[in-house]
């Protein structure tokens, strides 16, 4: 009996490696002018929960057109 790899299982654990290698670098081996964003305000992130950034980008892609409706609903002239 042959043993056949096909490509994605060849390509998972190296994909397994290159997320957690990512992930441990940009935890812990970070240079300290990045931590510099970390500082900065932001409006609508949540600093102290998981994931906020990542959240935060989809929530925006998800509500950008609705929020700028109703911000033209506000200020526009004929309503």
């Amino acid at each position: 009996m042959e043993l056949i790899i096909t490509p994605t299982q060849a390509l998972l654990p190296l994909s397994v490696l290159f997320v957690v290698y990512h992930a441990i670098r940009a935890w812990f081996l970070r240079k300290p002018e990045s931590r510099h964003w970390d500082e900065l305000p932001s409006v609508g992130v949540e600093k102290q929960t998981y994931f906020a950034w990542v959240r935060a980008t989809l929530k925006s892609v998800r509500w950008t057109q609705d929020w700028a409706f109703e911000g033209y609903k506000k200020v526009s002239i004929v309503s």
